[in-house]
């Protein structure tokens, strides 16, 4: 069910994206609330709710990534600044962001590298080790998966390996 969602929410904002620019949508979503600025016709509002979504799913996701990646730390030291809450914790989080919002700016051709990145490992990330890991599982505590199941996580594995190959 939650993979029926995901599928559906990527396809709404896609399909609004190209109603909104047509073919002079951007792959990566750089330059889209430029794009949008630019672009004249009835669809325009298509082209705002999806610049509009990428805009929120960052501001959304980037905290949950932050926090995950500081919690991470934590629990690998001891001492006032590894401590939830301190002074010396609250002076490194915020620095850490201060860090990556002065990188961010300073790095040349950011998008372009994490475009590479997740052209490279996106499928692996996002369909392949899952399935893995979710066969390990079941191995391990000796669970039998259905058929129907099975069937699906084939048909994922060719559709996982087709985006690989072709894009």
């Amino acid at each position: 069910v939650a993979f029926g969602v995901v599928c559906v929410i990527n396809l709404v904002v896609m399909g609004g994206g190209y109603l909104g620019l047509g073919s002079r949508a951007a792959e990566s979503g750089d330059g889209v609330l430029v794009d949008i600025s630019a672009t004249k016709g009835a669809f325009t509002l298509f082209g705002s709710f999806g610049s509009a979504a990428t805009v929120v799913n960052l501001l959304i996701s980037t905290p949950l990534y932050a926090l995950s990646f500081i919690r991470l730390a934590e629990a690998y030291g001891q001492g006032p600044i590894f401590t939830p809450g301190t002074a010396v914790n609250i002076a490194a989080r915020a620095g850490l962001m201060v860090v990556l919002t002065i990188v961010s700016h300073v790095l040349p051709h950011a998008s372009e590298m994490i475009g590479l990145v997740t052209s490279v490992f996106g499928c692996l990330i996002n369909a392949l080790l899952p399935t893995l890991f979710f066969y390990m599982g079941h191995s391990k505590f000796g669970e039998c998966v259905p058929a129907r199941r099975k069937a699906i996580h084939v048909g994922v594995f060719v559709v996982t390996i087709f985006v690989l190959i072709f894009g």
